[in-house]
This record gives C-alpha cells, sequence and structure tokens, in this order.
C-alpha cells in the first residue's frame, strides 16, 4: 500500500519532519509515499511557496537516498487553486519533475474573508444563512469543475473538503442533494481526462468523523 498524499512541516498544516513521516511509514507497513506538501496559489507570496518547496524537494531528494530498500519516496505536491494565477502555479511545477501532481480547492472568498481556509471561517446557523451556504457551495464545486477540466494535475483531492468544517464543526448536515448534478459533471470530467479521485480519510481526524 502507497499513500500518496502526505504533509511535512515544509506546509503550515503538519509539524513533522520527512523522517517521522517516512519512519512512520515503515512502521505501518507501507511500500512507499510521495510527499505531497502544500502550494496554494492565494498565499503564494506570504507562504514563502516557493522556498518552500524547494526545502521539500531536497528533503525528499535526501529521504530516497536514506530510505532506499526500506520505503518508496515519491516527490509530489499539492497544487491548491492553481487557475486563480497559472504562472505563479507553473514556477511551482517547474522546480521538479513530480511523480505526482494533487489538486485542491482550499481557499474561496467568502463574506469578510477574502483569502483563507474552510477551517477559520463561522459556517454556524447563527453566522451564515442558508442561501449564503448554498452560494458558497456552488462556488465551491463549480471551482472544482473547472481545476479538473484545466489544471495540470494526476488527482483530485477530498472532492468534499468543506463538509469537515459545514458538517463537522459546525453541525449544518448538509447533504450532497443539491449538488450531485454538480458532483456528477466533476466526476465525469475526471474520467475524461484519465484522473484519480482519492480515497481521503482525514476527515476521521475531524470532528466530521
Amino acid at each position: 500500500m502507497y499513500d500518496f498524499h502526505l504533509h511535512t512541516n515544509r506546509s503550515l498544516d503538519s509539524k513533522e519532519s520527512i523522517d517521522a513521516q517516512c519512519e512512520g511509514a515503515i512502521a505501518l507497513g507501507l511500500e512507499g509515499i510521495a510527499v505531497t506538501d502544500h502550494i496554494d496559489i492565494p498565499l503564494f507570496e506570504r507562504d514563502y511557496a516557493l522556498k518552500r518547496l524547494q526545502a521539500c524537494i531536497d528533503d525528499v531528494r535526501r529521504a530516497k537516498e536514506i530510505y532506499a530498500g526500506r520505503l518508496s519516496v515519491y516527490q509530489g505536491i499539492e497544487l491548491g487553486e492553481y487557475l486563480d494565477d497559472t504562472e505563479k502555479g507553473d514556477a511551482a511545477l517547474s522546480l521538479a519533475n513530480f511523480d505526482v501532481v494533487l489538486g485542491s480547492v482550499h481557499i474561496l472568498p467568502f463574506g469578510n474573508y477574502p483569502v483563507c481556509g474552510y477551517s477559520i471561517i463561522d459556517f454556524s446557523k447563527e453566522a451564515v444563512s442558508d442561501e449564503e451556504l448554498d452560494d458558497f457551495l456552488v462556488r465551491y464545486f463549480d471551482s472544482v469543475l473547472a481545476m479538473v477540466q484545466k489544471a495540470p494535475i494526476d488527482v483530485v483531492c477530498h472532492l468534499t473538503c468543506p463538509y469537515r468544517y459545514i458538517n463537522g464543526r459546525h453541525k449544518r448536515g448538509v447533504t450532497n442533494d443539491a449538488y450531485q448534478d454538480k458532483i456528477d459533471r466533476i466526476l465525469r470530467a475526471i474520467v475524461a481526462r484519465g484522473l484519480s479521485l482519492e480515497v481521503n480519510t482525514s476527515g476521521l481526524n475531524h470532528a466530521y468523523g
């Protein structure tokens, strides 16, 4: 078994070193991992994206040698919001010959949150009406569809990512019913391009369960 969606301390959402991740993967009996640290285009400048990505690339190059024979280590990237600025996205992709490129939509303007991840938005019923929430999810799935159709990616990540917070933290009870047509279009586009749709289990570590 391989884990091709994994972050290290070169991403803002992980404190684990690449060595800790590799040793953990070996302990779990995995054959290989891909290190897919984040590049989110709206945070490109403030997040020192290229500097962090180059450090990740150097880490992976070293880990390939250290863990050879025990674990296959692949160079990946999780590229968020590529279509927001394709030049910045291409600059990131030019730094290495990536084994796998994950595509994500993590950031979408919403209300007083022009640039933020979903985890900091207050999606509670007191703060966000059903109509506002519906508008947000329509724009989210439309953004995912555009990414699937146009972005240079291999894998589509966590298709219902915002549900972790909307339903997990804020208990809104949203279902796919109102968005099924959009989701079907996304799935057909994934098939048409020969992309993969990941099985993402990180919701098990969130309130979503």
